[in-house]
């Protein structure tokens, strides 16, 4: 089942992080060829996972999709998760641009929890999007699923390494953990860290729980957003070993009940059939949420699990790469030139901010890249998505031959 499978990516990730074990693979960012290679010799569980979520560290969002999808089962294909009266339902709404939406009920809230699927960096893009209104709603604590305590100055540095977390080595999940930095959160992991904590799902729940509240021990009135990964954002009790997810913990350990947003169950799927059946009936232009005629939000029936389920119109594409990556035109392209390298295609072009110190010889030390493509050859025409200022690129083949050099985008 794709469920479990997924949750053994993100225990492993979570232990990952802790440091209770050690990531030995010092690229995590590798061309597509050799991502199918490993993908072909590995027979372990979860090898989908793992493959889509190479493939979202590099920029290949398509293939992330497929690969994700594989081996998919979605949870509206389950007995009793998907009703007709849903679809009526439905039909009385209409959608509202979901960021307004959500910054506009902030104001009456303390916490809110939006969640992720781990391979797909569109969910990132719409947490980083929020940030700012947020912070004008009064939030000032970022919580992460991903980052781990062992990156103690995070917040003094101001941008992440390799070695802050898992999930965050991916271009997008760096980005939203620079702006929440940039306009001043305190960033923080919330992350299960001890053996004892890990001993099961429910005690794994129930330390990320535990880990929040400690927040709120020391700033009673702080407002906090929290960005976690697929069922840690349920507030209503489960059914599995669980009982409770961290969201439904955390409510139960404050008596603060959170706004809780899904972002994984209306977003596109690289096979239609697959996509929750109210999905695919929308035509959007913009993230949305459904509301009716008296103002309630949408779910509330058969998928209320959560508060609000934010609907990602579907991919569209320009200079090679997802739209959504623009920003509203506030990140610019850049088209990379035969005279910037030698290497020979295919190869990886990694951005890095100019002002972020590269450590050569403490890959770990090193930050996340801005934005990362692989080129193939140069018919594509692949930008990288960047926003205005001074990078370092560093290309890289197959052989791990690499060659640097200084742009300045405007």
């Amino acid at each position: 089942m794709k469920l479990f499978a997924a949750c053994v990516i993100c225990f492993i990730a979570a232990l990952i992080g802790s440091g209770l074990i050690r990531n030995t693979n010092e690229r995590p960012y590798q061309l597509s060829e050799q991502i199918q290679r490993t993908f072909l010799q590995d027979s372990t569980a979860g090898n989908t996972d793992r493959a889509a979520y190479a493939f979202s560290l590099i920029g290949e969002y398509q293939k992330a999709l497929i690969y994700n999808d594989k081996d998919y089962i979605p949870r509206w294909m389950s007995k009793g998760v998907f009703i007709a009266s849903d679809s009526l339902y439905l039909r009385t709404c209409k959608p509202l641009k979901a960021t307004d939406y959500i910054i506009q009920q902030a104001r009456s809230k303390q916490i809110i929890i939006i969640n992720e699927a781990h391979h797909n960096p569109l969910h990132r893009v719409f947490t980083a999007s929020l940030l700012k209104g947020l912070y004008q709603a009064g939030f000032r604590y970022f919580g992460a699923e991903t980052l781990t305590v062992r990156d103690s100055i995070l917040n003094q540095r101001k941008y992440p390494i390799i070695a802050s977390g898992y999930y965050t080595k991916e271009p997008q999940y760096g980005n939203l953990i620079r702006e929440s930095l940039k306009l001043g959160y305190y960033v923080f992991p919330y992350e299960a860290t001890t053996a004892e904590e890990f001993a099961s799902g429910k005690s794994r729940e129930i330390a990320q729980a535990r880990h929040v509240e400690a927040i709120l021990k020391q700033d009673p009135k702080a407002k906090i957003l929290l960005h976690c990964g697929y069922d840690h954002v349920i507030e209503v009790p489960l059914t599995n070993s669980w009982q409770k997810a961290m969201a439904g913990r955390l409510k139960e350990f404050t008596g603060i009940d959170p706004m809780t947003i899904d972002q994984q169950q209306w977003t596109e799927l690289s096979q239609p059939t697959k996509e929750h059946p109210l999905y695919q009936s929308m035509n959007l232009r913009e993230a949305s949420i459904y509301i009716n005629a008296k103002g309630e939000v949408y779910p509330g029936l058969s998928l209320g699990r959560t508060d609000v389920q934010v609907a990602h119109p579907r991919t569209r594409y320009r200079y090679g790469r997802p739209t959504w990556l623009l920003r509203a035109g506030q990140w610019k392209p850049y088209f990379l030139k035969r005279k910037q390298f030698s290497l020979k295609l295919p190869c990886l072009a990694l951005a890095y901010r100019a002002d972020e110190l590269i450590g050569k010889q403490n890959f770990g030390g090193q930050p996340i890249p801005v934005d990362v493509v692989e080129l193939r050859s140069w018919e594509e025409r692949k930008a990288l998505i960047l926003p205005i200022g001074k990078y370092r690129i560093i290309f890289q083949d197959l052989s791990g031959n690499e060659q640097e050099t200084s742009i300045i985008h405007k």
